[in-house]
Formats: C-alpha cells, sequence, structure tokens
C-alpha cells in the first residue's frame, strides 16, 4: 500500500445524516480543517490554556486522573530506559492538582514529562461528553481527552479507527502505511509505554545503523500539522507519531471499530505466536492455510456446505456469534 498524501476536505462540502461515511469507508487519512472549531473546549483554548483548565475543572468529576510524570531528561517522549523498563512513573491524582503542575510548567524551557492519555469524557467530566460530538452516523465511539505539557508520541497504531479532533496548541502527526511494519522496527507486545507497541526507532534522531530499514519508512511517511479546530482522521492500524509543538495541548478523539466482535486483536495475535510460531516450517504453512481458508479468503465459499444454523463461530459477525466465540476460546484455554 502506498499513498500520495493526506487528503485535506472543506468541511463546507459535507452533507447528509452520515456525512463522512464515504470519506471513511475509502480508509485513508484525511483532514479537515476547523473542523470542530465551535466546540467549548476551542472556545476556552482560545482565551487561554488557563481558561481551558478552569473550564475542564468546572466539570471535572470527584475522581483520581492516571498521569504520566517523568523528568525534563526524557524530552517529552514516554519510551523505555536502558533495562527496556518504561522510562516514566504514572501516578492517581485529583484534576486539580494536575492542572496546577500543567501552569507550573507550560513555559518552561525544559518541561518535564507530564501527560494525561485517553480520559474518557463520559466517565471522568459531566457534560462535556455530550457537547462535544461528531456526525459519525450509527457508528459508537469512546472519546477520548489528551492533555500534557510538549510531547513526543513514539510510532505506534491502533486497531481501531480514529478521528484526533485538535482542540489546543499545534500538532505535528507523522502517518505510515500499515505495511511498514517490517521497516520500523516495534518493540515488544507485552511491554510497552502505554498498552500499545512502540517503534524503537527515535523518529527525531533515528540511528540508520541500528535501524537500517527506517530509511525506507521514511520514505512513504506523510505529515500534516494541526490548529485548534482541525480533525484528522487516522484509519485502522496506521503507524503514526504525534508531536506537540507548545506548552500545553488538548486533543480529543473518537475511538471506534467498524465490527460486531469485541475481541482483542492483539490478544488474538499474542495467542497466535504462542500457538504457532516455533512450529516446524510445514506444520507452519498448514495453518497458514487454515488462515486463508476461514480469515483471509473467500469465508462465505468456505463455510457455504454448513447449514446457517449450525455455522457457530464461523457465522457471521454477530453479539451472539461474538459470545459463542468467547465462550468456545475460553473452554479450549481451560483445557
Amino acid at each position: 500500500m502506498r499513498y500520495a498524501g493526506i487528503k485535506e476536505i472543506d468541511a463546507t462540502t459535507l452533507s447528509g445524516a452520515d456525512p463522512l461515511a464515504e470519506l471513511l469507508a475509502a480508509n485513508q487519512p484525511f483532514v479537515i480543517r476547523n473542523m470542530v472549531g465551535h466546540w467549548p473546549l476551542i472556545e476556552h483554548g482560545r482565551s487561554s490554556p488557563a481558561a481551558l483548565r478552569t473550564y475542564l475543572k468546572a466539570h471535572a468529576l470527584d475522581r483520581q486522573f492516571a498521569v504520566m510524570l517523568a523528568p525534563p531528561n526524557v524530552r517529552g517522549r514516554p519510551f523505555y530506559d536502558q533495562n527496556m523498563e518504561v522510562n516514566f512513573v504514572e501516578r492517581r491524582m485529583p484534576f486539580d492538582e494536575i492542572c496546577d503542575g500543567f501552569a507550573e510548567f507550560e513555559d518552561a524551557a525544559e518541561p518535564p514529562l507530564m501527560y494525561c492519555g485517553s480520559i474518557e469524557l463520559a466517565k471522568y467530566f459531566d457534560t462535556i461528553a455530550a457537547q462535544h460530538t461528531l456526525p459519525l452516523g450509527a457508528r459508537k465511539p469512546r472519546i477520548g481527552l489528551w492533555l500534557g505539557l510538549k510531547s513526543d508520541i513514539p510510532i505506534h497504531s491502533d486497531y481501531s479507527d480514529n478521528l484526533v479532533c485538535n482542540v489546543l496548541g499545534r500538532r505535528r502527526v507523522t502517518l505510515f502505511a500499515p505495511d511498514q511494519l517490517k521497516n520500523l522496527y516495534i518493540g515488544p507486545l507485552d511491554n510497552t509505554p502505554a498498552g500499545r507497541a512502540v517503534s524503537l526507532v527515535d523518529f527525531n534522531a533515528p540511528d540508520y545503523k541500528a535501524h537500517p530499514l527506517f530509511a525506507e519508512a521514511e520514505k512513504t511517511a506523510c505529515s500534516v500539522e494541526l490548529s485548534p479546530g482541525d480533525m484528522l482522521h487516522i484509519p485502522t492500524m496506521w503507524w503514526h507519531t504525534i508531536q506537540s509543538l507548545d506548552g500545553f495541548n488538548a486533543i480529543v478523539n473518537f475511538w471506534w471499530r467498524d465490527s460486531n466482535l469485541p475481541a482483542n486483536p492483539d490478544a488474538a495475535l499474542v495467542n497466535a505466536i504462542s500457538a504457532w510460531r516455533d512450529l516446524p516450517d510445514d506444520e507452519k504453512q498448514i495453518w497458514r492455510a487454515q488462515l486463508d481458508h476461514y480469515v483471509f479468503g473467500d469465508v462465505e465459499k468456505s463455510i457455504a456446505h454448513i447449514p446457517e444454523a449450525g455455522r457457530g463461530v464461523l457465522g457471521p459477525a454477530s453479539a451472539q456469534t461474538a459470545e459463542k466465540m468467547r465462550l468456545f476460546i475460553l473452554r479450549l484455554l481451560n483445557e
């Protein structure tokens, strides 16, 4: 897969009950300038970062909020230390105390890492989620708020579709197509800075001796700079790095999967590694054929001979099929 760039859309051309449907179906990145410039969060941010924080504090629920903390020498990059341990600590604090930290360090020449990732709006704030929506038709997204000082998020991918709405500060996003996996030197799956496996390449200072194939990935990369109000679509499994360029910044993102199956793809990948990676090559080829037959090939043809009522976990995606799969997998794992 290759792409020429990130398509820019004029918000005034959108219409209908599901105006983004055609764009999203293309499964390519696009940006819509000032798509959400009318949001209250952005209006408060235009006044000042302090005004935005005051607005958020007024709506924050009485809960502990998770925040990443690290000294300035990590350069705002949640990553690993020399022992492959994460280079930050995570604390849970009242939201007011976190905002005090943002205020103290937002103008620092060398700020610490201080970052709140993916705060679910509906669970941590009253009314804000209902005031910050997108025209997404029947999709039911998870809406998250991301707040922090200057940060440099390593290259990673997400298995959900992602609409990134920039709220405060400038942000640079660089994208790589899914086929660049082989050139990105992805780290461990189970020991990650924030739940997703990340590239071990320092995007801002690549070590081409240690990571020579990254030069090939760079040839395919596309970057876009977002201002408050801009919205970027990052399709499922596209690799991306996000750099915030100002002292205090915020985004809201919408995540969803166009699937009736709740299963975590990462769990399937790890289980596949456990079951198949160390098999002899001839056995691997047998299981590859099984995957082609049931997953990647003509699925309808592969099960056409089974009466619909008896297809079980081979049936079409639905909540009922998902539950059958869950129970079947649990039974297998417990054998």
